[in-house]
């Protein structure tokens, strides 16, 4: 026995043994010396292969088993491939049943087949690990003083929600990594017949709603369950829980204090983060040499003090390979690396990506959907094959992320692998998938030569390829079935790939109802650009610019031309009565909207209501200007908007300049800023809706002289404080950056200017706007 752990156990002989009603299940456990062999079947698949595939599998098991926890790290591991955290028990109270993990620690597979939690007690006797057990809980209890048990529940009050939970399991993809093939109807999956045994009801719940907080970067993904489903889920998974009726371990007999010791002293701080006491972790230990290799945790027989992790002799012999294996014969490519990664997350059981194993048939049985006349294209996820090359990287990982759910017939739900993850797998699909040669599309260069946003419209409709016949665009149903919202197209494609995916579906999904409307890459109709080149890019323009486009023919209807900011702002270029022929509008979903002039470069509109219609502009040769439709606004000068003080004259007088426009730039959120050159500055502004207004903000750089420059007009303007100014109209304007405030009066008007150097920040309000 190692002498660290029996100085400790010899105090707790000088105590009452304390006897506990699992004494004899532990002990006849025991007395079966059966295997325990970790669920690791994914990483091996049974057949070892060529010795570097031996080596990456042995590499991958290493890392599997939280190895490098407490060895030091080789040069030639590989750093690609993911980590797991051990879970977090800061607040294991709150999560667990204490009678499980009492006798958890004591024997790890016999109470959770499969775990990766390795035996660290095998060198005690019974009765010394029910000792351990006892104070190891008491210290992660320690600031509990009565454990949390599941309220009694009856089980004719959970058998409807377990029933439902049942069917939550089988409908978002949860059984594809917790198969249960050919069980009769409501049993629980092998692999999760602890969970009832191991949690509080509110503990599994509150798991399932934030699994990542728990296990911080391990395969659990984040399903984003509402807090209905969780409990129908824990429902169905505790539906056979002794924790229902509430069993009680009086673990107040237990010592934190000694609890605290043996947590380091078994090295569980090692794995494991706790926040009530900062453990000590080991020093790391050095990887054997390649002679030593079948001793310790890779022994046959490891030796009594050894944690035993229960690995089979093909397991054992992986990590060996892998140890001994110098780092160059090793294959560890982008390429098979990604698909290490795919497989330690178990992506394949859910999705195909040649050369890995797909789903399992009986998987595949189970995948649903909302609407049936899809087929298989509308009820199992869609295949990984050169995915990285499909997606931007940004819709790559948002779609890891979750973010990204752009088949809501589809009942199996992509979850949330959360940042890590999503990171680190991006980029290795992204490069993988990168296909050497690829051909551009014709707009680098050639914007003048191709695609047109009225080709791509009349493509789409009715009159042209039709695509609208199956695919919803922006929200609006299609003509028949319901496939994929075309809005996506230009969110989430690169443009090479849909360019090809056009060109010939089925290469890309066989079997697909998709068809080539360029066979043998000449296009099936004529006109719209002619050109197969042509008709292709003018549907990825419309797509692009659909914000801004009428509906094809055959989805439009009459009086459908308004303009409707609802989640993210739209920006319109037109001509807009009061704002001139070079005018660009921006319409908020907070219903304050404003209008550039890209000429003068100012802004010479704002108006509360209704956004614009967009009838004349998309529907008219000699378009008419447009008017704003809601209430206009008194919020932005209609003289110069740059003053400098004229030291022969004595006063403020407007500069003459003659701005040149340089295009806007979009912020995450889709909020334009305009650039421009006024006096050799170069010049950004923005205003964004607030809730009850506007709010502006001018960046420039500092030019060495001090500008005036105009924010507003008015016959009545009454100074509040030295920020804030009120007009007769009951509007308010408030500085948030810039110096003292400057009125110039004439002919009855106020000029006010702030003086700057290099910019200023105001907002400007309404109070009475629903008048």
């Amino acid at each position: 026995m190692n002498p660290k752990h029996q100085s400790i156990l010899g105090v707790f002989g000088c105590e009452r043994s304390l006897k506990l009603p699992h004494t004899s299940l532990l002990l006849f456990l025991a007395m079966l010396q059966l295997s325990a062999e970790p669920d690791l079947h994914h990483l091996t698949y049974g057949e070892t292969g060529d010795s570097g595939s031996q080596i990456r599998k042995g590499w991958l098991l290493v890392n599997e088993m939280g190895c490098f926890q407490c060895h030091d790290e080789p040069n030639n591991f590989p750093k690609k491939i993911p980590s797991f955290d051990a879970p977090d028990l800061g607040n294991v109270h709150s999560r667990l049943s204490p009678d499980f993990v009492y006798q958890f620690v004591q024997n790890p597979e016999q109470f959770h087949p499969g775990t990766r939690m390795p035996d660290v007690m095998n060198h005690l006797t019974v009765e010394q690990k029910e000792e351990a057990a006892r104070h190891i809980t008491a210290y992660l209890w320690q600031h509990q003083a009565t454990p949390r048990l599941n309220e009694a529940i009856s089980k004719k009050d959970t058998l409807p929600k377990a029933r439902e939970g049942y069917q939550l399991f089988n409908s978002i993809g949860c059984f594809a990594c917790h198969p249960s093939f050919g069980a009769h109807p409501l049993s629980v999956p092998a692999s999760l017949k602890h969970v009832g045994n191991k949690y509080l009801f509110e503990g599994l719940k509150n798991f399932l709603l934030s699994p990542q907080e728990i296990r911080r970067g391990y395969r659990m993904p984040d399903f984003k369950l509402t807090d209905d489903e969780a409990e129908k889920l824990s429902s169905y998974l505790m539906q056979d829980s002794p924790n229902k009726i509430g069993q009680k371990l009086d673990i107040e007999l237990g010592k934190p204090e000694l609890g605290r010791v043996l947590f380091n002293e078994f090295s569980c701080s090692n794995c494991h983060r706790s926040s009530k006491t900062l453990e000590m972790r080991s020093n790391n230990i050095p990887i054997p040499p390649p002679d030593s290799l079948s001793n310790g945790c890779l022994a046959e027989s490891p030796p009594e003090h050894s944690p035993r992790y229960g690995l089979s002799s093909l397991q054992k012999d992986l990590i060996r390979s892998a140890l001994r294996a110098d780092s160059r014969s090793t294959d560890f490519s982008e390429k098979r690396t990604t698909e290490d990664y795919l497989t330690l997350l178990k992506c394949n059981a859910c999705h195909e990506r040649i050369p890995l194993p797909g789903p399992h048939p009986g998987t595949i049985a189970h995948f649903a959907t909302s609407g049936e006349d899809l087929g298989d294209e509308g009820r199992i996820p869609p295949r990984l094959n050169g995915v990285g090359r499909k997606l931007t990287r940004k819709a790559l990982r948002k779609t890891i992320l979750g973010e990204f759910a752009v088949r809501p017939y589809m009942d199996t739900r992509m979850p949330n692998w959360g940042i890590k993850h999503a990171e680190r797998l991006t980029e290795l699909l992204a490069r993988s998938d990168e296909k050497s040669g690829e051909r551009p599309t014709p707009r680098l260069g050639q914007e003048n030569q191709v695609g047109r946003n009225m080709w791509g419209r009349a493509l789409m409709g009715t009159g042209g390829l039709g695509c609208i016949q199956c695919h919803p665009l922006n929200g609006n149903q299609s003509l028949g079935i319901r496939a994929m919202d075309l809005v996506h197209v230009a969110q989430r494609l690169r443009a090479p790939w849909f360019r090809d995916y056009l060109l010939n579906p089925a290469e890309f999904r066989p079997g697909t109802r998709m068809p080539s409307f360029w066979p043998d890459g000449k296009p099936s109709i004529s006109g719209q650009g002619g050109s197969t080149e042509r008709q292709i890019d003018s549907i990825w323009v419309y797509l692009n610019e659909l914000d801004q486009s009428r509906l094809p023919e055959g989805m439009e209807s009459k009086g459908n031309f308004i303009l409707k900011p609802e989640h993210n702002p739209i920006v319109f270029r037109t001509f807009i009565e009061g704002a001139g022929l070079h005018a660009i509008a921006v319409g908020s979903p907070l219903q304050y909207h404003v209008a550039f002039d890209s000429k003068s470069c100012r802004w010479h509109l704002a108006w509360y209501g209704p956004f614009l219609d967009a009838e004349s502009t998309w529907d008219d040769r000699f378009t008419p200007l447009t008017p704003a439709l809601g209430k206009k606004l008194p919020w932005f000068p209609t003289s110069k908007n740059l003053w400098i003080w004229d030291k022969v004259l004595g006063e403020e007088i407007a500069l003459k300049a003659n701005p040149r426009f340089s295009g806007y730039r979009l912020n995450k959120e889709g909020i334009p800023s305009f650039h421009y050159k006024l006096h050799d500055m170069e010049i950004s502004d923005q205003v964004e809706a607030i809730a009850e207004g506007l709010h502006r903000r001018v960046r420039f750089e500092n030019s060495g002289r001090n500008f005036r420059w105009l924010i507003l007009e008015s016959s009545d303007l009454t100074q509040i404080n030295g920020k804030r100014f009120k007009t007769g109209d009951s509007f308010f304007i408030n500085i948030l950056e810039g110096t003292t405030e400057i009125v110039k009066k004439e002919n009855q008007m106020q000029f006010w200017m702030i003086p700057t150097e290099s910019g200023f920040e105001y907002t400007i309000t309404r109070g009475q706007i629903h008048e």
